[in-house]
């Protein structure tokens, strides 16, 4: 998952229980249209930029339909989990569009819209995460070689660690 700021470099994942439960509640609203299809929910956290992405993976495939939300973040005056259940919204949105027309007519580079007031950048993109996961296993890469936070600690690491 790519940040749109250039200065967004050290991050932590979005906690696992708010994915899990973030997670329910779309399966939830969606459950008549999925049509079998296997929702996720990730993201990261920045300190200037909040990022979550929804993807969309249909049974017997490896192409992931992902919608990603991004908005900006002020870690001494914002809170994470507000602005995180915020662009909830707007990715619902997106895969609501999507399952009407089965079209995607999405950009595929950040692009601004206006939502409730505040600026919001939204993209669209086929990374299967599974698979991007595996690859980054299989080149050692979970070992923290690119993605480990100032602590030194790895994404995987970070997926039990709280959210300050």
């Amino acid at each position: 998952m790519e940040p749109r700021r250039s200065s967004s470099v050290k991050w932590v994942l979005l906690p696992q229980e708010y994915c899990k439960l973030a997670l329910e509640v779309f399966e939830t609203q969606f459950v008549d249209r999925l049509d079998g299809a296997q929702l996720m929910i990730e993201g990261r956290i920045y300190r200037e930029e909040l990022i979550v992405r929804l993807g969309f993976l249909r049974p017997n495939t490896i192409r992931q339909i992902n919608f990603e939300a991004s908005v900006d973040f002020d870690l001494n005056k914002e809170n994470a989990f507000e602005l995180l259940n915020f662009l909830m919204d707007p990715l619902a949105s997106w895969l609501e569009s999507f399952l009407e027309t089965k079209e995607i007519e999405f950009p595929p580079l950040w692009k601004k819209h206006r939502f409730k007031n505040r600026d919001v950048y939204m993209q669209y993109s086929t990374v299967n995460s599974k698979l991007e996961a595996e690859a980054d296993r299989l080149l050692g890469l979970e070992h923290g070689l690119l993605n480990a936070d100032e602590d030194g600690l790895t994404e995987e690491e970070q997926k039990d660690q709280p959210l300050h």
